[in-house]
């Protein structure tokens, strides 16, 4: 499919593809692995094998990114995709991480491990 041939986009923000792995508590504590393949400073998704449910609370802990709350936006054949919950001062934090990611190989810079608080 060309890209002329997709429905516009309806995201408030614009997808940064990333491969971070982290950790995700389900509202029933059960704790699982993950891995956020694309984020913005309003939603992400997540690769894992656990099954969640549209709506459901997630807490996840992404590497170099920290706590993420949010809820279930919809599943995935490989997870899921969640909107974010964040003060607007994570969220600009969330710009300059995703900022960072997107720009890293141009950079030629390794991860240094920062997270946001």
């Amino acid at each position: 499919m060309r890209p002329s041939d997709r429905s516009p986009d309806k995201r408030r923000h614009g997808r940064v593809p990333v491969s971070l792995a982290g950790r995700l508590m389900l509202t029933t504590r059960q704790e699982a692995t993950c891995r956020a393949v694309d984020m913005s400073p309003g939603g992400l998704s997540l690769e894992t094998s656990v099954q969640v449910r549209p709506g459901e609370r997630i807490v996840a802990y992404i590497d170099e990114v920290g706590r993420i709350e949010g809820l279930v936006a919809r599943t995935t054949r490989t997870g899921f995709a969640m909107t974010i919950n964040a003060t607007s001062r994570k969220r600009d934090k969330l710009a300059a991480i995703l900022t960072f990611q997107a720009n890293r190989e141009d950079l030629d810079i390794a991860s240094g491990g920062k997270e946001c608080p």
